[in-house]
């Protein structure tokens, strides 16, 4: 996930789709940076086009750009025959009050809505495998169901290489981001990929808060603070008035090879307030590292690395969280195509008297493009020494995922 919506900047798309001839306006037209259409598994062609083309015009007149996505994921393990099915609504909306040479500004908004229709949540059906980690990104314990605002922020940009942020924020997509991981209904679906497990700040993901950065490419700093205990299901301005807030900053490169080749590389150090008058260890202070990595070494692969670790305070009881692996981009000449393959390592801070320990595996998706508005992942994780269990008897996990974006 970017500074802004995966969707509406999608890093991973690597082609535009055919439309009609450019549309002049006010704003520059982001609209067809949205959806891929250069070559698909079914059809070329774009369903909707006087759609689209509305929303073309919506994006050079009135800086407005706007998708809505449906990606429902269904699992099943071999281990014990059960099964998950759950979907995320997803509205992401972008909307440019003014842009200039000099300056951009704009309020983003994503709203999320997930349901699970089997029998367990996320966490109760990792529980059944006997696992540590979260098979998927759901997280829909304990009522089966969450609905949120995911992000309501104003953000504006200067020619500068300065930029800002004020509203409800999300650390996850502003802290240690990487292109490659941090959705699982786009990538990855373990949680140690697609999720922020690991650091303190996890628990409080959403919260009232302000940051700013500096871009002197390559180079880029950014600070911020945000609410460390604000209700995740709304915008808590109650929470964010008792003070209790985590403190974060990154330092990154962004590096481009004389022949193309990009990367990014950064650093995320936080400190999070005491949140709770107990021992809890979720609610203690304490602080929390990120290091993340991606490279491309040519144009149809690349190569990610992350690592989170937390002193003090252990959101989730997660001590330690790290992950790496290979994309293949355009596989076969599948242009709109991505193969993902990842090995990933949980660490626990309390093993509760020899009932948890550290755990480990791999996964292996594609994400074939059928149509310009549809895809299709089949996904497979192997927990090769699953941390709930004493035994080192591995655990099958197979997946499968499709999304619809309009």
């Amino acid at each position: 996930m970017t500074l802004s919506a995966p969707a509406l900047s999608n890093p991973n798309k690597v082609s535009q789709p055919n439309v009609g001839p450019p549309i002049a306006g006010r704003f520059e037209n982001l609209t067809d940076n949205i959806l891929p259409t250069s070559k698909h598994h079914l059809s070329d062609e774009l369903s909707l086009p006087e759609y689209h083309q509305w929303k073309r015009e919506l994006s050079v007149t009135n800086g407005i750009d706007f998708l809505i996505q449906s990606a429902p994921i269904y699992q099943i393990s071999p281990t014990n025959g059960k099964s998950y099915l759950d979907n995320e609504l997803d509205l992401y909306f972008n909307w440019r009050l003014f842009e200039s040479d000099r300056t951009t500004g704009s309020i983003f908004f994503w709203g999320l809505y997930v349901q699970t229709f089997t029998e367990a949540p996320t966490g109760a059906y990792a529980s059944s495998l006997g696992l540590l980690t979260l098979p998927n990104g759901g997280a829909t314990d304990p009522n089966k169901a969450a609905v949120a605002p995911a992000a309501l922020w104003w953000q504006q940009e200067f020619n500068s290489g300065f930029n800002f942020r004020i509203g409800q924020l999300l650390a996850s997509s502003l802290w240690g981001a990487n292109s490659y991981l941090g959705d699982d209904r786009e990538t990855f679906m373990n949680s140690v990929f697609a999720a922020n497990q690991g650091v303190p700040w996890s628990s409080g993901n959403r919260g009232l808060g302000a940051m700013a950065g500096f871009d002197a490419g390559p180079f880029y700093l950014s600070a911020g603070v945000q609410d460390a205990k604000g209700d995740q299901s709304s915008i808590d301005f109650q929470s964010f008035s008792d003070g209790k807030f985590a403190y974060l900053a990154e330092i990154g490169l962004t590096p481009t090879l004389p022949d193309g080749r990009s990367g990014k590389y950064s650093v995320t150090i936080g400190h999070v307030d005491r949140t709770g008058t107990g021992a809890a260890r979720d609610q203690r202070d304490g602080w929390g590292v990120i290091v993340s990595a991606e490279q491309d070494i040519n144009d149809r692969l690349a190569a990610f690395g992350i690592l989170r670790r937390s002193w003090g305070r252990f959101a989730g009881n997660m001590e330690m969280t790290a992950g790496a692996g290979l994309i293949a981009k355009a596989p076969f000449g599948w242009t709109d195509d991505q193969i993902g393959l990842g090995g990933f390592f949980a660490k626990p801070h309390d093993t509760m008297a020899g009932t948890l320990r550290n755990e480990f595996g791999v996964e292996a998706y594609w994400r074939a493009q059928l149509t310009p508005r549809l895809d299709f992942t089949p996904d497979v994780q192997v927990y090769l020494q699953p941390g709930r269990k004493t035994t080192n008897d591995p655990v099958f996990v197979f997946g499968a995922r499709t999304r619809v974006a309009f």
